[in-house]
């Protein structure tokens, strides 16, 4: 991307490996955006790990390892994201 693209964790920069020798990822950013949401009356705030220009679609990625994809607080998290967006 010509530029630095700041990583959290071991996962997040080597998923950022993938995105550059990708051919089908036209760009991508990293902590694109927030995204406020109300979760039990609390407001909560989410910034995904990546958004990323593919050819003829865009994505917003968050990468976790394999051990949390079922953790129930990313599900109501994504789940309020999610509702935003349908």
């Amino acid at each position: 991307m010509d530029t630095i693209i700041w990583w959290e964790s071991q996962i997040e920069r080597d998923y950022i490996y993938l995105l550059e020798i990708d051919p089908t990822v036209q760009s991508y950013r990293g902590q694109p955006f927030k995204i406020t949401y109300i979760s039990k009356g609390v407001t909560k705030n989410y910034t995904p790990d990546f958004w990323v220009q593919r050819i003829g679609q865009q994505q917003v990625i968050e990468v976790k390892p394999a051990s949390q994809v079922n953790d129930q607080k990313l599900k109501v998290m994504f789940k309020h994201y999610f509702w935003m967006y349908e």
